[in-house]
């Protein structure tokens, strides 16, 4: 079951019934006695259909206070088909006695082709925003009776047709790579290790094509797409289709490695590390998935209920607008597609340095300490870029005459104290009502891990073993892309920075055959800091000619606060009896041992903060609906038994 959340009703689930076919054939070559050379052809198909669990030809309801989502599915059915066909040939050789050394040489090549379908569905378009129980989204969020600057109510509708053949589009790779490695020992003390590899990236669009969003009630969104059509040239609910869209993404890239390891004092006991290597991220399709027409959006709309009748009604009847610029509209037209990717976009790049000592302090036992330093770059995201001026404005340097800063103080509430920030409101005189979001490797972001490992290991000898280690670091991020609010706070500690992490495991032999184990970890809790969306005065934004849309920012950077510490244990225990035909094993695994017990709850006070004006902490706010409220508990203490004959 998918999106099975705590504030969903099962009617908004889905179901996934995947289905895999796998092919391998291997062949080995053995042309002398230290050369083989390894030939592989592999085949992988994967059908994917997720699909709502009580069908998807309900409205559904969201309660953007509470979280709450009933009576139909969010967003749509999916059904996707992945085929990958790859082939290699990989030689390794063996020469001993060579520039001073011995070596183990190895070289290969690589191709693979992939072909990703993805089909969506839904019969029922309607997404239905209400506001702590009012379904008037807007005169709940306001605290009004009245239509506000944005209408009554809020509403979305997808732009997919009702069954899995009517709204689908291709995605095309393919990926030539060639690689050289040598480990080099020299004296039998040093090894180098030396590696360069050479890949070749190639991905397209396919064919997309729809019957849009025309078999609904009233055909209210294909109704609302042609009140566009005159601004946009097209209607984004109707039907089109696309041909293929040759050489999106493509380019070449180098990924050198050298190592180092040098034994000490030459008695195989003590050894100094040292590395360096830099390689590209694997590519998902994703990456150039904007250059596909929008076969499966979802566009927001605010709703004006001219009538009073409580229903969406045609337009005409009713009145609706789009919430956000027409540029986020996607035109099904190659030309406006292409520019929707980056003509330079290419793989991240990790760099990685690792520096290592270890020693083995007496028999069966060694302690290691390794730095390790990471750092992604040219990170793949989604940039804000007007195509008019031709200049990105994701960030306040690039375009500065477009913002409007807002100084605001957020009030104290509980344990928080009261924190000023400065948010960047879009003027109107802005490209928000053309500009588009190109994918892209922005420059500004980054990802970077340091750590340090102090590990020791007692190897299995005398019925008994014990490991464990001891990790210190700090992992740390910028994620940007479309608004300079981003970089407010920023950077900060990555979602899974865990600084302080202990490990400890072990097996130990008993009398009567019984065999024990154990797996502890401890680690400091998840980092996280408060958010808050700011409401603009309606008096200021008039004033500074600003596009009074709402901005959630961050009052601090990430890692300022954490969540609770992790503890857990898992226990195993075995024994064998012997038969005079076999062996028969009995398990007992415990997952949770002691029965460590999670409480979550929410922990950020103010979710909406609507001040009187700049520099004051005046005005009203909305306290979180999960602020203080448990949100889940975990307390699984997990028992496995199992029993296995061998013969």
């Amino acid at each position: 079951m998918f999106e099975a959340w705590s504030n969903k009703t099962e009617d908004g689930t889905f179901m996934a019934r995947p289905t895999q076919y796998v092919g391998t054939a291997n062949l080995t070559w053995l042309p002398s006695s230290s050369t083989f050379i390894d030939f592989r052809i592999n085949v992988n198909h994967l059908d994917y259909p997720i699909v709502a669990k009580e069908g998807s030809d309900r409205i559904s309801y969201t309660d953007g206070y509470t979280g709450y989502i009933w009576n139909g599915i969010q967003s749509w059915e999916s059904f996707i088909t992945r085929h990958t066909s790859q082939a290699s040939a990989r030689m390794t050789h063996f020469q001993d006695d060579f520039l001073g050394g011995d070596h183990e040489m190895g070289a290969g090549v690589e191709f693979q082709f992939g072909w990703d379908r993805y089909a969506y569905a839904r019969k029922q378009p309607m997404n239905w925003f209400y506001w702590n129980g009012n379904p008037y989204y807007w005169r709940g969020y306001y605290g009004v009776n009245e239509p506000t600057q944005f209408g009554d109510g809020l509403l979305s509708f997808t732009n997919c047709g009702g069954g899995r053949n009517d709204s689908w589009k291709d995605l095309f790779e393919y990926r030539i790579g060639a690689y050289f490695q040598d480990n080099w020992t020299l004296k039998k003390r040093l090894t180098i290790n030396l590696g360069l590899r050479l890949d070749y990236y190639n991905g397209w669009g396919g064919k997309a094509k729809t019957t849009g969003s025309t078999t609904t009630i009233n055909d209210i969104p294909y109704a609302i797409g042609q009140t566009l059509e005159s601004q946009l040239g097209f209607n984004p609910f109707g039907p089109f289709e696309v041909e293929p869209i040759k050489d999106v993404l493509h380019f070449a890239r180098l990924s050198p490695r050298v190592g180092l390891s040098y034994d000490l004092f030459g008695n195989g006991r003590t050894a100094l590390k040292l590395a360096y290597s830099r390689y590209s991220e694997h590519v998902p399709v994703m990456f150039f998935s904007a250059v596909s027409p929008a076969v499966m959006a979802q566009y927001q709309f605010n709703w004006w209920d001219l009538n009073g009748n409580g229903q969406p009604d045609l337009p005409g009847t009713d009145y609706y607008e789009y919430r956000y610029g027409l540029g986020d509209f996607t035109r099904p037209d190659p030309a406006y597609l292409r520019q929707l990717v980056d003509p330079e976009l290419s793989a991240p790049v990790h760099s990685e340095i690792i520096a290592g000592f270890e020693h083995q302090l007496f028999k069966d036992f060694a302690v290691k300490i390794n730095y390790i330093h990471k750092k992604e770059t040219n990170i793949y995201a989604s940039a804000k870029y007007d195509p008019i001026t031709q200049r990105y404005w994701y960030k306040l340097e690039q375009a500065p005459e477009w913002y409007v800063p807002f100084t605001t103080i957020v009030p104290a509430y509980g344990v928080f104290p009261e924190q000023e920030v400065t948010v960047y409101f879009m003027t109107y005189d802005s490209a928000y009502n053309r500009s588009i979001n190109v994918q892209k490797n922005v420059p500004e972001q980054f990802r970077k891990y340091d750590g340090l490992e102090v590990q020791f290991d007692k190897r299995l000898s005398n019925g008994w073993s014990l490991g464990g280690s001891v990790m210190l670091l700090k992992l740390t991020e910028l994620s940007c892309g479309n608004s300079p609010n981003q970089f407010l706070f920023a950077p900060g500690r990555d979602s899974n920075d865990m600084p302080f992490q202990l490990k400890l495991y072990g097996t130990f032999s008993l009398p009567y055959g019984f065999v024990v184990s154990f797996f502890g970890r401890y680690m400091l809790g998840s980092p996280w800091a408060r958010t808050v969306t700011v409401v603009p005065p309606s008096s200021w934004a008039q004033a500074n000619n600003v596009v009074p849309w709402n901005v959630s920012v961050r009052l601090e950077p990430v890692g300022t606060r954490r969540n609770q510490d992790f503890t857990n244990v898992d226990f195993h225990l075995e024994k064998e009896f012997r038969l005079p035909y076999g062996i028969i094993g009995a398990y007992v695994d415990i997952y949770n041992l002691f029965g460590n017990k999670y409480v979550y709850y929410g922990q950020n006070p103010i979710s909406v903060w609507r001040p009187n004006g700049e520099n004051t902490t005046n005005g009203t706010y909305t306290v979180d609906y999960n602020y203080g409220k448990v949100t889940s508990i975990s307390a699984t203490r997990v028992f496995k038994f199992s029993v296995k004959y061998k013969f």
